[in-house]
């Protein structure tokens, strides 16, 4: 054979061997008269065949070469193949094409078995430690397909069931479609006296990746009918309690990521961007009517510039911008408008749409959901007290920033765990949008909505360690609020302990 590869777990590079084309070099000129594909039993031809299109235009065996190379890395990302051999030889029949000679490509593929894999893990979402099991399924229907059932319990009674499908390399591109129905059951008992119930369904597709210079672009649809419910009525505040009831959601999201880290977990060099767009209620389907921007960018790089090679800074930013799409109704004939209330959320979003700052990966110092518009609950005995807990509302508008300088910890047993020590400060602010456009005080002139953000800001610095585990990056902080607003809730002690997703 003029050309060949080997197993697709350790790809090496493809050479080439001239055969009964005497001198082949790889600008010999070379088309490829057809293309065989065999030991392809469970899978169907075409996901081979896609991935090996660019041979149609390959017009010397170096472009052979790299085509196949190329379609090797794919096959293997699919995870459905043990091996694939790529052989090129001269075609049989009709060997020549005028003076350019004309090859067979014969890709013989060992596939894996059709069976299902199991896996759990542990994780924590919102200061809540959960449980998860998956099982999933590939290549059932023979084109690449991944089939999925996931099941989460978390400590505090939030639960998720989802199925699932995704199709990879869709055509033989770097796309992915994917589908998804879920049911879920989150706790927000402990910050803000409900529960929310949710049974979604959702359709998305992505183009690219987020490691490439062209970035991830993903474009997904959801519809979903979602409950507050599970409202304690003699304790819960009047803004939970007036956001009782069913509420149906129709949204379109587009989000883009691009990320050059050199570790996910803990990285030291490198950015990431991350761009989300979600446009809720078009066509006037749905109760929620709203449009959420969300932006997130870091940037990691070491001080190798001032000698300092082990020390890495890192600064980080986040903002968030939620927006009504539907004015609130007017007041019947003959009735009074209804008085201001900058804490609730506007007409067209509704709690679980609006945007929450505070805890781990969010705003250190600070309790889960421990920033922004509050209110007091009630007390059993329907009497105010001083120490009577509030519930986080969240909010309409975002805002973070973060700076901290990392290294690694001395010692083997601290290198052996890829520990790094850190010094980090960071300020935020979360507000509502009736908060920021309040009225002013008797005498005094409305304050604008800038000034009035800043006056909210909340900072926050401290020291610690993070370690890169399974789950994600832990962190082990002590941490000292400078500025606070009264009914935050604060870490008392400084000692906080949380897990961040990877990055990337």
């Amino acid at each position: 054979p003029l050309l060949r590869s080997c197993r697709l777990a350790r790809p090496p590079p493809l050479r080439l061997r001239p055969r009964r084309m005497p001198g082949a070099t790889p600008d010999t000129p070379c088309r490829v008269h057809r293309l065989v594909v065999r030991g392809a039993e469970q899978t169907h031809e075409s996901v081979i065949r896609n991935e090996l299109r660019a041979l149609r235009t390959a017009s010397n065996l170096g472009e052979i070469h790299a085509a196949c190379a190329v379609a090797a890395a794919h096959l293997e990302s699919l995870q459905i193949f043990e091996a694939a051999d790529f052989a090129v030889d001269r075609a049989r029949a009709d060997g020549s094409q005028g003076d350019m000679p004309l090859a067979d490509v014969v890709v013989t593929v060992s596939e894996r078995q059709r069976l299902a894999t199991a896996s759990t893990g542990v994780h924590s979402t919102a200061g809540e430690g959960s449980m998860d099991a998956e099982v999933r399924v590939r290549n059932l229907f023979g084109r690449a397909e991944v089939l999925g059932v996931e099941m989460e319990a978390g400590q505090h009674k939030s639960n998720t069931f989802r199925l699932y499908a995704t199709k990879p390399r869709w055509g033989g591109a770097d796309a992915r479609l994917h589908a998804e129905v879920c049911k879920t059951v989150l706790s927000h008992q402990r910050k803000s006296s409900y529960s929310e119930k949710g049974h979604t369904a959702s359709v998305s597709a992505a183009v690219g990746h987020a490691a490439l210079p062209g970035g991830c672009h993903e474009v997904s649809y959801e519809a979903g009918l979602r409950e507050v419910c599970h409202v304690p009525v003699r304790t819960a505040s009047w803004a939970v309690l007036s956001q009782r009831g069913l509420s149906a959601k129709s949204s379109l999201k587009h989000s883009f990521s691009r990320a050059s880290l050199d570790d996910a977990i803990l990285p030291t060099r490198g950015a990431l961007l991350r761009l989300t767009t979600e446009v809720a209620g078009l066509g006037g389907v749905g109760d929620a009517a709203f449009q959420k921007h969300t932006a997130e960018a870091r940037v990691h790089t070491p001080l190798a510039a001032l000698g300092l090679p082990q020390l890495s800074l890192s600064v980080a930013a986040t903002l968030g911008l939620l927006l009504p799409r539907r004015a609130a109704p007017l007041p019947a004939t003959g009735d009074s408008a209804p008085p201001p209330a900058p804490l609730m959320p506007p007409h067209g979003v509704f709690l679980p749409d609006r945007l929450f700052l505070g805890g781990p990966n969010s705003l250190w110092g600070f309790r889960t959901h421990g920033v922004g518009p509050r209110e007091q609950r009630h007390t059993s005995t329907g009497l105010p007290h001083a120490k009577t807990p509030c519930d986080s509302l969240g909010g309409e508008v975002l805002a973070t920033s973060s700076l901290s300088l990392s290294a690694p910890m001395p010692g083997r047993q601290f290198e052996k765990l890829g520990a790094r020590a850190h010094a980090f400060a960071s300020a935020g602010a979360l507000h509502s949008l009736g908060g920021l456009t309040g009225t002013a005080a008797e005498g005094l002139p409305p304050p604008s909505p800038g000034a009035a953000f800043v006056a909210g800001l909340r900072s926050c610095i401290g020291v610690g360690l993070a370690f890169p585990t399974p789950l994600g990056r832990l962190e082990v902080n002590l941490t000292q609020v400078l500025r606070r607003m009264p009914g935050d809730s604060v870490v008392r002690n400084g000692l906080q302990v949380g897990i961040s997703p990877p990055a990337a």
